[in-house]
């Protein structure tokens, strides 16, 4: 009697070498710590660290259980990592898992979509391919904050690719494509695109054109879709307080500061950057602000002229073959959609330029290679076509493996980034404030030094190199840098700490004192001003005022070991020995080397081995 064998589909077998190369690269992050942005939007984030903080995390901004501000909503983002935290705590590898199982789940849709729009098998693997292992994507999966472009990518293919499964079913089935909408839009904004990209393949790939049925679903489906964006457009507005952004910082993106027509000609010309990036990813960065791209200061400018003879040369051939090939005109219309609202060219932006942001956009510049690519091979009826194919996508992967080993740390990430772009200011200050942190401040000022050269305003660095004089005891220079970053802003809270941190180890106590108190009249929860605040009022016999000022600064960051220790013999000094206890062993919790002797001493008192 024959036996029945099951056979694995083409379909499926890409599908599931897709997904085990996409994840596979990326499997070493599992050993690399939080870096850039994980720090506040993780690390310090004390809204994850209960899942019971759902409701401030979908009415607060992204950065706000950080301690920090920001115009950008994102609450499905943070929910994930609350998950996370609830499973794992605070562990990186549990983090970076789930961005590295989402990138292979992604790369995987990539290689259905390709099949929805019609590419055969090959086609649509190789393009899944390309994009599973491009060296741009690095940034998104390796940075544990980098979920946001994952997530949003995640929900908006699942939306483009159960959109055409609806439209043939009953109305309950138009629940998935609208939820999938709407967890894109809560993961990042870049998800608002989503109605656009169905509507595109709708119109160009003409499935079921003159089915009447079909099109009064579509159309409805697109009401329900616009009803979805304009209730995320008023929940988002509720929260951040308007849909226009907040003063972007200069170094960020300094075209945003740019008059209207030197902003827009930089911003076309960084869309051209970027498609050379995906073309040609020989130089990758974590970072391209200032001074990485300058302000372009005429249309003469030279990304702006290669990128409009590129997209005009682009736009004639779509044109021309509009009706044979409309694949191509999706692919284009998928790409520009997607990018469009972070490129700067309708309004500013908080960036003008991050490998992050190419992550949506690719999937089509993937699909359209994987496209190109079986055409050729169909034409040439060489194998020489697929062997190259492999090469390329194994030069692809080596080099996304390479640059993927600067993200263990942020030493190692910054010191990588200074060496692609030294001419950013903002590498050069983040690689010199994570040596001071580490207790490398000699190492730490010719970076720091170099970000002021090239950004003389950069006022961050500035209060980095009083704080390294400042510890030398070299006063006069640490005064005339705190001062310069005064000139700069001295409504920033930093900057008024930064300079009584200064004045407080010269000895200069009452002066300290006014800048601890305009410090917290600018930011009313900065721990540090608040601790001193604390410990000074201790020190002058005021434990009511050392409690109020301690217990606000614990608030603003729990895992400030100095405050606890304070506020532990603050609770002591007033007869409270269950509060001053519960504080002690908070301080035990949070301690680091600099607080050996103390922490010695309260293991003592306390009983502890």
């Amino acid at each position: 009697m024959p036996r029945s064998t099951a056979r694995i589909s083409p379909q499926t077998l890409w599908t599931i070498v897709v997904f085990v190369v996409a994840a596979g690269l990326f499997t070493p992050s599992l050993t690399h710590e939080f870096v850039f942005d994980d720090d506040i939007e993780i690390v310090r984030n004390e809204h994850i660290r209960s899942l019971e903080n759902l409701p401030e995390i979908f009415s607060t901004t992204v950065w706000t259980g950080g301690g920090r501000e920001t115009y950008l909503y994102r609450p499905l983002a943070i929910t994930s990592y609350a998950v996370n935290y609830a499973l794992a705590g605070l562990e990186p590898w549990s983090f970076h898992l789930v961005n590295v199982l989402l990138h292979g789940m992604i790369a995987a849709l990539v290689f259905v979509l390709g099949r929805q729009w019609r590419l055969s098998s090959f086609a649509a693997g190789m393009g899944a391919l390309f994009f599973a292992l491009h060296p741009v994507h690095v940034e998104a999966v390796a940075a544990v904050a980098g979920r946001k472009e994952l997530l949003a990518a995640l929900f908006t293919l699942a939306m483009v690719l159960s959109h055409p499964w609806a439209t043939r079913r009953r109305w309950p089935a138009a629940l998935v494509p609208a939820a999938a909408y709407g967890a894109a839009m809560l993961s990042k904004e870049v998800g608002v695109v989503g109605l656009g990209l169905v509507v595109a393949q709708d119109l160009f790939l003409g499935q079921d054109r003159g089915a009447t049925d079909v099109t009064k679903r579509r159309m409805a489906m697109y009401a329900a879709y616009a009803g979805l964006l304009s209730a995320y457009l008023v929940a988002r507005t509720a929260v951040v307080g308007g849909l226009g952004l907040a003063e972007v910082p200069f170094i960020d993106n300094p075209a945003a500061h740019a008059p209207t027509t030197a902003r827009v000609v930089t911003a076309i010309g960084v869309v051209g950057r970027g498609l050379a990036l995906l073309v040609a990813p020989v130089t990758v960065s974590p970072d391209y602000s200032y001074d990485v791209i300058p302000v372009a200061d005429t249309v003469f400018a030279g990304w702006f002229v290669i990128t409009v003879v590129v997209f005009g040369f682009t736009g004639a051939l779509l044109y021309r073959f509009r009706t044979q090939r409309p694949l191509w005109i999706l692919a284009a219309s998928w790409y520009g959609l997607s990018l469009f609202p972070a490129s700067n060219v309708l309004v500013p932006t908080g960036t003008i330029f991050g490998e992050r942001l190419l992550y949506l956009p690719s999937v089509a510049f993937a699909l359209a290679f994987g496209a190109g690519l079986a055409a050729v091979r169909a034409r040439t009826r060489s194998r020489t076509v697929t062997a190259a194919a492999v090469l390329l996508m194994a030069a692809l992967g080596f080099r996304a493996s390479s640059y993927l080993t600067h993200w263990s740390d942020d030493t190692a990430l910054f010191q990588h980034a200074v060496r692609s772009v030294p001419t950013s200011a903002k590498a050069q200050y983040a690689l010199g404030n994570v040596l001071f942190v580490d207790g490398r401040s000699e190492e730490a000022i010719p970076y720091l030094r170099t970000a002021v050269e090239i950004y003389p305003r950069y006022y961050l660095a500035l209060v980095r190199l009083a704080d390294i004089y400042r510890e030398r005891e070299e006063f006069a220079r640490a005064h005339a840098y705190a001062d310069s970053a005064l000139v700069v802003t001295s409504k920033d809270a930093e900057v008024l700490y930064g300079k009584a941190r200064v004045l407080r180890d010269q000895g200069r106590v009452a002066e300290a004192t006014d800048y601890w108190l305009r410090t917290i009249e600018v930011d009313p929860a900065h721990a540090g001003a608040l601790s001193d605040l604390g410990a000074l009022a201790l020190m002058q016999g005021d434990p009511g005022g050392a409690v109020r000022y301690l217990e606000r600064a614990v608030d603003a960051d729990s895992g400030m070991a100095s405050a606890w220790y304070n506020l532990g013999l603050t609770y002591r000094s007033v007869g409270d020995s269950v509060r001053a206890r519960s504080a002690f062993e908070q301080f035990l919790r949070t301690t680091d080397s600099r607080y050996e002797a103390q922490a010695a001493e309260v293991r003592r008192q306390l009983g502890l081995p």
